[in-house]
C-alpha cells in the first residue's frame, strides 16, 4: 500500500509523478549515446624541467595528452587515478622531477548501434582527420533534455564508426558553449565534434575523425585562430556601417532559457594598468578603424565573472552591413517606413546566442528569430511580399582553420540555403556578390 501510494504522490521537486518520471527518463536514456569503457594504464616518470616546477597532478597529466585525458574534466569522468608506490595521489598534489607515477583510467571503447541514425549528410569535404558538413536548419548538434528527434551526431556514427569519443565538458575550450541554448551534460557523448551551432542556425560545421585531430582543432578553437563568418538577415540598419560589440553575456534573470548583454561599470578592459567600464571602453573604439583594435589596450578575453550573483562571459563581435533595403508600402500602423539589411558577422568568441543577443543589441535583431526577435514584423514582412513565415535567417557562411596533419590552411563554405535565398531574391534581388 505504502508503494502504491507513493507512485501517485508528485516527486520532491513538484513535477512528475514517480512512474512518469521513471518512464521519461528511460526516453532520456535511450537517446544518450553509450558506450563499453574497459580499463587503461600507463606508466610514466617526471622529467626534469623547469615547467615541472610545482605543477598540479593533474594538470601534468593533461598535459601528457594520453588518449582520452585532454582536460580535467575528463579525468572525472573517466575515473582517472594516479598511483605512487602503491598510494593513490590528489590531483591536488604537486609533481616533483623523477616521480614514478601510474596512471590508470577508464577509456571509451565503441559506441552503442542502437543510437545510429542513417542521415543524408551534406558532405563539403572529407579526409583521414576531419569532415566539413552543411548542417541543415532544424538538426540539432547533439542530443539534449528533451529533444527527441535524432541529432546530427547519430548520423555521424551511422556513417563514421570510428570517431573520436568526446563528452559535453569537453570540445573546443571556451567555445564549448557555442551558439547553443542547451547546456549540454558532462556525461553526453558528442563524438567528433568541435564546435556546435545552434539547432535552428544552418551552415558549415567541423568534425574531427582521430583524436589527434580532435585535440589539434579544438586547441585552434580555443585559441581564437579559426575564424568564423555568419550572414544574417535582420530588422533596421545598425547606426555605424561596420563595428564591433564588445560586450558580456549573461542568463536572462527573468527567463534563464535566453541571454542578455551584462551592463555594468564593473570590469571591461584594462588600458595602462586602469580598469574601464563599458562606457569608457566606447570612447576608446569610436575613433579606430572597423576591426582595429586601440593601441595599448587589453581586453579580457575569456574572463569569467559574477556580480550579485549573475554569472557573465565576455563576448565579441564584429559586424559589416553588407546591404540595406528600406520600403514604404502597406506598413501598419501608420510607420512609414521599415528597413532590412544582411549583415556579415564573425565572432571573435563562441558564446550562447551570442551573435542573436549582439545583433539585438544593435537594435537589429534577426529576422525569424523566435526568441529574441520581433515576431509581429516578421508576420507583416512575409504578409506583404507573399513570403513563407521565416525560419531563424541565421547562417554559418565559411569557416577558416589549420589542418591538423599538415598546418595548411583550410577553408569549408556553404552556400545561402533555398530559405534564406528566398528572402534575398525578394529584397535584393539575389544573393549579394559580397555574400558568396
Amino acid at each position: 500500500m505504502r508503494e502504491k501510494a507513493r507512485e501517485k504522490r508528485p516527486n520532491r521537486r513538484g513535477g512528475l509523478p514517480y512512474s512518469k518520471a521513471t518512464k521519461h527518463t528511460e526516453i532520456l536514456e535511450q537517446q544518450r549515446i553509450s558506450a563499453v569503457l574497459v580499463r587503461q594504464e600507463a606508466q610514466v616518470a617526471a622529467q626534469a624541467g623547469t615547467e615541472l616546477s610545482r605543477m598540479r597532478l593533474d594538470r601534468y597529466v593533461c598535459s601528457l595528452q594520453l588518449d582520452g585525458l585532454e582536460n580535467r574534466s575528463r579525468l572525472k569522468h573517466l575515473k582517472a587515478e594516479v598511483w605512487k608506490d602503491g598510494a593513490l595521489l590528489k590531483f591536488s598534489h604537486l609533481v616533483e622531477n623523477g616521480e614514478e607515477l601510474l596512471i590508470r583510467w577508464q577509456e571509451p571503447e565503441s559506441f552503442d548501434a542502437r543510437c545510429a541514425v542513417p542521415m543524408d549528410l551534406d558532405i563539403l569535404y572529407e579526409d583521414a582527420d576531419l569532415v566539413l558538413l552543411n548542417k541543415p536548419y532544424g538538426l540539432a548538434v547533439h542530443g539534449a533534455v528533451g529533444l527527441r528527434e535524432p541529432s546530427l551526431v547519430q548520423g555521424l556514427i551511422a556513417k563514421y564508426q570510428d570517431l573520436p569519443q568526446n563528452f559535453g565538458s569537453g570540445g573546443a575550450g571556451a567555445d564549448r558553449q557555442e551558439e547553443n541554448g542547451t547546456d549540454v551534460s558532462e556525461h553526453e557523448f558528442r563524438p567528433g565534434i568541435v564546435h556546435r551551432l545552434d539547432k535552428d542556425t544552418s551552415g558549415v560545421l567541423l568534425v574531427a575523425r582521430n583524436s589527434a585531430g580532435l585535440r589539434n582543432l579544438s586547441g585552434q578553437f580555443a585559441a581564437r585562430r579559426v575564424q568564423k563568418t555568419y550572414y544574417a538577415l535582420v530588422h533596421g540598419c545598425p547606426t555605424r556601417p561596420a563595428g564591433r560589440v564588445d560586450l558580456p553575456l549573461m542568463r536572462d534573470p527573468k527567463a534563464p532559457q535566453r541571454y542578455t548583454v551584462y551592463q555594468s561599470n564593473r570590469l571591461i578592459g584594462r588600458f595602462g594598468g586602469r580598469t574601464l567600464c563599458q562606457e569608457e571602453l566606447a570612447e576608446f573604439y569610436a575613433d579606430c578603424e572597423p576591426g582595429e583594435r586601440p593601441k595599448g589596450l587589453r581586453d579580457l578575453k575569456g574572463l569569467k565573472g559574477s556580480e550579485n550573483g549573475a554569472k557573465w562571459r565576455t563576448a565579441e563581435t564584429e559586424y559589416r552591413v553588407v546591404r540595406s533595403w528600406q520600403f514604404t508600402e502597406g506598413l501598419p500602423d501608420g510607420r512609414k517606413q521599415q528597413v532590412v539589411s544582411l549583415i556579415r558577422l564573425r565572432p571573435g568568441t563562441g558564446r550562447t546566442h551570442q551573435l542573436r543577443v549582439h545583433a539585438k543589441h544593435l537594435g537589429c535583431p534577426i529576422v525569424g528569430d523566435p526568441i529574441y526577435g520581433k515576431r509581429q514584423e516578421d508576420r507583416t514582412l512575409a504578409r506583404l511580399w507573399g513570403l513563407p513565415q521565416p525560419s531563424l535567417m541565421l547562417h554559418a557562411f565559411r569557416l577558416e582553420f589549420y589542418h591538423p596533419e599538415d598546418g595548411r590552411a583550410m577553408r569549408g563554405q556553404a552556400a545561402v540555403p533555398a530559405r534564406f535565398r528566398n528572402w534575398l531574391q525578394c529584397f535584393f534581388g539575389g544573393v549579394p556578390d559580397k555574400a558568396g
